[in-house]
């Protein structure tokens, strides 16, 4: 991909014209002595200011990664620390002097690790080559006499979740890990860098300082209590899917042992809707193969944008911004380089917010449009808000916005509308009418295929950051780094890898945000928040009170499209940015002022149901040794 001169005159040209009134602007703040309207006015110009021009690097850097030189990228990530470190003891000075300053403009400011100019240079340098080294990855065999290669994520996650070959998928699994395993020191001197600034800033570790944006005093001791809770429903999961694998694959799969991680249809083994076919009888002869169904009604990615742009608007969202049309990236293009990763991009310029993905026609991209445009409402609604609140209240509520939205839109009623599920009636009625002839219903499918989705990233989400939090707390060594990550996964999974995997490897390096240094409790978290939020949304849309005792309805059949009262309440916090408080948040969206379990559970009830007469029909045992 070639770059017009023109273009990069005009970027250079921004960037100077950043760094200039910047520094004027820091000269006038460096001369207040109070707080005012006019000391925060320039603040917030200088923030924007920063972060558009950050946004803009990036931006460039997602479109191609050989665009943008590091040099010009840590210049400016450098001067945006510096002027906040600035900001921030101006601040405190001024609070030591007794004028009232707001404790959450103090927080922002203040709070995170202190990284000195050498030690940003240094994880900069790491932190790119570890995402460029994720990003080009790619793996290659000789396959009738040609060499046969499989480019990053796309490629290989394409092949995962199609292939029944068993050899071909262990060696994807295998080939995969191994290009990444020469990652591990430097992954090493990422923690030590990190955990170095945070302690001095008061942190134990960096971990500490990623739970902290959650405002909960024992993150960790809360995600475990919340996991054992839907444990129970993930080991009868587990049960059926070895059942149904171990049929597939008699030789490699035991029934009383952990499933082997390649057979999932998942790089990461967090999601298994690929195997739909293979748990759930005769899933062929009664669901409507979705992607056909799209070609047949002439969907293309853009149709179903629009289609998805157009239930964010029947809920009283705004629609997508003509410069979100102009300027995202939808597909992939000849000669980018760059990962296939989806990603929704603030730019930090009124109505400016764009994806870059490698969208294709098919039914589950549906899902990564909704997750995706989720990330632009919420920039979208709290684009007013001062530089310092241009952030969702937690990961966690970033994260669920457009999956809360899709768990209404997967529902059998919005597919017939969309064209997807036609001459078909689910005769599935409520979790109560479990029998031999709604295995066959319509609705149970799609149930299940959600499950199949979205119960496995509990564990995996779980798995994750259990893992990183010791790394970074040191009870988990770089000597065990990898027999660490298969413990977890054994014990929360029931999922080993298909061959020994020792310390000469660094399997956690094949993971998009471990390699991308990301954190992930918001995902973790999300995947309770989405259904909560999608129930709020429901009671709202038959006008009861968010939170009441009065709502029966079977989670699964509400039907939230074109119900402005369902999104009326979300919208009203979104708007709010990170300026909210978490508890109003919930209890106004929800009724609740805490995360709750019940809620996905409560959806998932009849699937849970399904399960167990599964396991009691065929005698299945749940567990693993």
């Amino acid at each position: 991909m070639t770059i017009d001169p023109r273009q990069r005159s005009r970027n250079t040209f921004f960037l100077c014209f950043v760094v200039c009134v910047v520094l004027r602007i820091s000269d006038a703040v460096s001369k207040t002595q109070e707080i005012d309207y006019g000391m925060l006015d320039r603040m917030n110009d200088e923030f924007e200011l920063l972060n558009r021009a950050i946004a803009n690097l990036e931006w460039q850097t997602f479109k191609n990664r050989s665009i943008v030189p590091l040099e010009v990228y840590l210049q400016f990530v450098q001067l945006k620390l510096n002027r906040r470190n600035g900001w921030c003891a101006k601040l405190m000075d001024l609070r030591d002097n007794g004028v009232s300053v707001n404790p959450k403009l103090l927080r922002f400011l203040c709070k995170g690790p202190k990284y000195t100019n050498e030690m940003t240079r240094k994880i900069a340098v790491i932190n790119e080559f570890l995402s460029s080294t994720y990003g080009s990855a790619q793996i290659c065999k000789i396959e009738d006499y040609k060499r046969k290669c499989y480019n990053d994520e796309s490629d290989v996650t394409k092949l995962m979740a199609t292939s029944r070959n068993e050899r071909e998928l262990r060696w994807i699994w295998t080939a995969w890990r191994n290009r990444m395993s020469h990652t591990k020191e430097l992954f090493r001197q990422l923690v030590d860098l990190q955990n170095t600034a945070a302690r001095k800033n008061g942190y134990a570790d960096i971990g500490e300082y990623w739970r902290e944006e959650y405002e909960i005093p024992d993150l960790e001791s809360m995600f475990e209590e919340m996991y054992q809770r839907v444990e129970p429903l993930y080991r009868l999961l587990h049960a059926v899917v070895r059942f149904r694998l171990a049929k597939l694959y008699p030789d490699v799969v035991d029934m009383s042992l952990p499933i082997p991680a390649h057979l999932l249809g998942n790089l990461w083994s967090q999601s298994w809707e690929a195997l739909i076919d293979v748990i759930f009888p005769n899933y062929t002869a009664i669901m409507p193969n979705l992607t056909n169904s799209m070609i047949q009604e002439n969907y293309d990615v853009i149709k179903m944008i629009k289609k998805v742009n157009d239930f964010y608007v029947s809920l009283g969202f705004p629609s997508l911004t003509p410069e979100f049309w102009k300027n995202s990236i939808f597909e992939q293009e000849m000669g980018r380089r760059s990962s296939c990763h989806a990603i929704a991009v603030n730019m930090y310029n009124k109505n400016d917010f764009r994806i870059i993905a490698c969208l294709e026609t098919k039914s589950e991209d549906f899902n990564v449009i909704y997750h995706e445009i989720g990330h632009i409402q919420y920039y979208m609604a709290y684009q007013n808000q001062s530089s310092f609140f241009k952030n969702g209240i937690n990961s966690a509520f970033h994260e669920s916005i457009g999956d809360a939205i899709s768990y209404g839109a997967i529902s059998f009623r919005h597919m017939r509308r969309l064209g997807l599920i036609r001459n078909a009636s689910a005769s599935f009625a409520s979790s109560s009418e479990i029998n031999s002839r709604s295995q066959n219903s319509l609705e149970m499918a799609i149930l299940l295929r959600q499950a199949l989705l979205k119960i496995p990233q509990l564990s995996s989400g779980l798995i994750i950051e259990k893992w990183r939090w010791s790394v970074f707390s040191g009870r988990t060594k770089p000597s065990r780094y990898n027999t660490s990550w298969w413990t977890l996964h054994h014990r929360y999974m029931g999922v080993v890898p298909p061959s020994p995997r020792s310390e000469k490897f660094f399997d956690p390096m094949a993971k998009f945000h471990v390699a991308h240094n990301a954190p992930y409790a918001g995902y973790f978290l999300g995947n309770f928040l989405q259904v909560q939020l999608f129930q709020g949304m429901c009671e709202a849309s038959l006008g009861l009170t968010v939170g009441s005792t009065a709502f029966n309805l079977p989670l699964h059949k509400c039907d939230i499209y074109r119900s402005r009262d369902a999104g009326k309440f979300l919208r009203s916090t979104m708007k709010l940015g990170s300026s909210a408080d978490w508890r109003h948040a919930l209890r106004v969206i929800t009724g609740y002022s805490e995360y709750r379990v019940e809620p996905l559970l409560a959806y998932y009830e009849p699937v849970r149901e399904w399960l167990q007469r599964e396991v009691e029909r065929h005698r299945i045992p749940v567990g693993w040794d």
